[in-house]
């Protein structure tokens, strides 16, 4: 489950003055993180429009189908990845295929008949939904494992190598800010009311109750669609959570709350004390790991609906960013639990 945590602070009457510095460099990289995420799933959709319509927004959306592309390609290629166009789809200038067209339809040269016709919905960005149920859960999520600890050996072979070493050269960087960013929200006065509505507590049943409620509903709509999502993000949430559990069991980093007054947050990795369920470490982020899990199954089988995706990855974003104020954890933590989440519901669990 997301972790809990204290948040001791001290008042310091200068720290709002210091506040445009110190948040910016850390909001910079974050807004990065969520405008990729976002950017790149839209730009998979729209890029033929884009290109052919308006070129300014073909610009962005090409370059953020680049950063999407990359990160396709970080934990290993799964089947279905966002790149691939349907087979028999036809070409548009410049080379890229049309995939507003059935794919069917171009083989064929008529429908699939009805009693044929995949299960996905129109909102759904694979070609076919994937097989979901509460008997087959576990049965998903032993698959899932397998392929979250089996994706680094693709990188042994040589593959894969530079979204990787993007990856891990952000997450240094965000590391090397920790102690900054640490030191200025232990002394932060400004941030009370928001951490009383965004508190651990809080956060983690609203995670819980969104999904939960989105499959009531559906149930009494008798809405299949609906109900396989609500499914789909709780495993996605269990898949993150066992990934991040093990981590911070591993790697055993304080807490920035943990950390005495006066020692500096320097040295806080091998030092957390706890057992293995206990969320005592830091590394990553469980609410962000699980936020941005949720987020990602929303955002990719509603992408249709254009705020959805927005509004999936504005309450993650805010989710991930109340765990600072809080203490609870450094913005590396953070940052390598929202990369984590939305790999593991894209890639692995809708195997886009």
């Amino acid at each position: 489950m997301p972790d809990q945590s204290a948040n001791p602070r001290n008042t310091n009457t200068n720290a709002m003055g210091e506040l445009p510095g110190r948040f910016g460099q850390l909001a910079l990289p974050l807004l990065a993180v969520l405008l990729a995420i976002h950017g790149g799933r839209v730009a998979w959709a729209q890029e033929s429009l884009a290109a052919r319509s308006q070129p300014s927004s073909a610009i962005v959306l090409l370059s953020a189908r680049w950063a999407h592309a990359s990160a396709t390609r970080m934990f290993g290629a799964f089947p279905n990845c966002c790149g691939a166009t349907p087979a028999g789809a036809p070409l548009l200038p410049g080379g890229m295929r049309d995939e507003s067209v059935p794919a069917s339809i171009h083989q064929t040269g008529s429908p699939v008949p009805s009693d044929q016709s995949s299960s996905a919905s129109p909102d759904s960005g694979a070609s076919e939904e994937r097989p979901v149920s509460w008997g087959l859960l576990i049965p998903n999520m032993l698959k899932d494992q397998e392929k979250i600890w089996l994706s680094p050996v693709s990188l042994v072979k040589g593959r894969h190598w530079k979204p990787v070493l993007g990856f891990v050269a952000a997450t240094g960087g965000l590391l090397a800010l920790d102690p900054t960013e640490a030191s200025y929200f232990r002394t932060a006065s400004g941030f009370h009311t928001f951490d009383q509505v965004f508190s651990g507590t809080n956060t983690g049943v609203g995670m819980a109750v969104v999904p939960l409620s989105f499959y009531a509903v559906a149930l009494v709509r008798h809405n299949t669609y609906d109900q396989h999502t609500s499914l789909l993000a709780g495993e996605a949430v269990l898949d993150s959570e066992l990934l991040a559990s093990i981590m911070k069991s591993t790697i055993r980093r304080l807490r920035p709350s943990a950390v005495p007054a006066g020692a500096g947050f320097t040295d806080t990795f091998t030092d957390a004390k706890g057992g293995f369920f206990s969320g005592q470490g830091s590394f990553p982020s469980g609410h962000a790991i699980a936020a941005f899990s949720i987020a990602t199954i929303f955002a990719d089988r509603y992408s249709r609906h254009r705020w959805v995706p927005w509004l999936a990855y504005g309450l993650a974003a805010t989710v991930a960013f109340s765990r600072l104020p809080l203490q609870a954890h450094f913005s590396s933590d953070i940052f390598v639990g929202a990369v984590f989440g939305y790999t593991i519901s894209h890639y692995v669990v809708l195997q886009h």
